[in-house]
């Protein structure tokens, strides 16, 4: 090797150790290796395709048909059909029918499904979104009264007729003005908010405890048929919460407590009733009026008749002293007959609902309770107040039964004696909850004491 090409090959390598294997330009030594790795194999890539695509291009060979031997060559044979194995026009028309009923059928099972769905999503349902709200046999207020709905209570809309809703919701089916009810997702929430969870129990000397163990401390003792609204949230496949009489939470074991839930509906109202008390009232009111101006009448004949002689008037005043001592005596009778009447019932759904709270608050439930009287959209007697369905869960459990015998306490039979004498603590007001069970955000006014809510 001559010094020309040893000098080339010192300077070859010389260039390799500076610009190639030197650590300065490792990166872009590397980039430039993947790079030319990438054209190498897009270049490749390329090759294979275009090779595949030009064997796909070329024309094939046709195939050489084989002729088969003249001995194996045979006629093709004729079927004939006679009219005795064809299928009649009538099993025609027959067998479309049947298709045609099945399409149909799998229509209406489509739509049926379609509108359960819509349904379950509130499109065609309503929530009423206050208490007290009346439904009308038609469209007009002036119209027959059905039935009430409170706040939560879900219908199904029929129909709309202006600014009123046909519903049916329970067994009540009537006009509600639009106003009153939600629709939609907004519908669907509250009606969640006041889903109905009650609890039974099913057997006698039922332990409630404070926590969901059977270690845990007693709170009480429940006995079939006693009643409780459910924490649906808080219970558990072995245990279930339940809402206890002074507003906390206790634990029923599961098998010993049976659960029913559903949504809140409209409730019918007994309008002959009301109507027949609003007339009796009216008539009565007409009566005491008439007989007041009648006693006005004779006491001024009285006191005109003989006021120059000192006897005459000393014996009108004792005359008219008499007479108004024997009609307040009569009234103070009557009064004390209805208290002695209706006191047991009124005390027993105090106790029952109320027991737990102070004086006032049982005064409060007591009051609630004549407020519903007066109103006669819950019946005209105590009894129909007391039973109205779906208004007081404790009616009808042994708890009450034992408060009805005589088991309630001193407090409470004051509460409702005061309640009948006219101490009123919470106006006008018909309805009451926990204070756990109800937003007050959504009430104009109301007012609390202790655990309840009066409204």
């Amino acid at each position: 090797m001559n010094g020309r090409t040893k000098s080339k090959l010192r300077n070859l390598r010389m260039f390799f150790t500076k610009n190639v294997w030197s650590s300065r330009f490792v990166v872009r030594n590397t980039l430039v290796v993947t790079l030319a790795l990438t054209v190498l194999a897009v270049v490749a890539s390329a090759s294979v395709y275009f090779v595949q695509a030009f064997k796909n291009a070329a024309p094939k060979k046709e195939a050489v048909a084989k002729e088969l031997p003249v001995e194996t060559v045979r006629e093709p044979e004729l079927l004939t059909y006679t009219p005795d194995i064809m299928i009649s026009e009538a099993s025609v028309d027959a067998l479309r029918g049947a298709m045609e009923n099945g399409a149909k059928a799998d229509i209406a099972a489509n739509e049926t499904q379609m509108v359960s769905g819509t349904g379950r999503d509130f499109d065609t349902k309503a929530v009423c979104e206050a208490d007290g709200i009346s439904i009308y046999k038609e469209a007009d207020e002036k119209s027959e009264l059905v039935g009430m709905m409170d706040e939560g209570a879900v219908c199904d809309v029929l129909t709309k007729k202006g600014s009123w809703l046909k519903i049916s919701s329970g067994d009540v089916k009537g006009f509600v003005k639009e106003e009153y009810l939600l629709q939609g997702n907004e519908a669907k929430a509250l009606a969640e908010e006041n889903y109905v969870a009650t609890g039974v129990i099913n057997t006698d000397g039922v332990c409630v405890r404070v926590e969901a163990s059977t270690d845990a401390d007693q709170f009480s003792v429940a006995n079939k048929e006693d009643e409780f609204v459910v924490n649906k949230k808080a219970s558990d496949k072995d245990w279930v919460c339940v809402i206890t009489e002074v507003g906390g939470e206790a634990y029923v074991y599961a098998d010993y407590i049976d659960v029913t839930e559903g949504f809140a509906e409209a409730y019918a109202v007994d309008v002959e009733t009301v109507e027949a008390e609003d007339t009796e009232n009216t008539e009565e009111e007409k009566e005491d009026s008439g007989e007041a101006v009648e006693d006005t009448e004779a006491e001024e004949e009285t006191a005109t008749e003989d006021v120059t002689t000192e006897a005459a008037t000393e014996a009108a005043t004792e005359a008219a002293t008499e007479a108004t001592t024997e009609a307040t005596t009569e009234a103070t009778t009557e009064a004390a007959n209805i208290e002695a009447d209706d006191l047991t019932l009124m005390a027993a759904v105090v106790y029952c609902e109320s027991g737990a709270e102070s004086y006032e608050g049982q005064l409060a439930v007591a009051n609630v309770i004549l407020n519903r009287l007066r109103s006669g959209v819950y019946g005209s007697t105590m009894a129909d107040v007391v039973y109205y369905p779906s208004q007081f869960s404790v009616v009808g459990s042994d708890r009450f039964n034992a408060a009805l015998a005589g088991d309630v306490s001193s407090t409470t039979i004051q509460a409702c004696q005061d309640a009948l004498a006219g101490n009123n603590n919470v106006g006008g007001c018909i309805g009451f909850r926990p204070t756990w069970n109800i937003d007050t955000s959504t009430l104009d006014s109301y007012i609390q004491i202790g655990n309840h809510i009066f409204f």
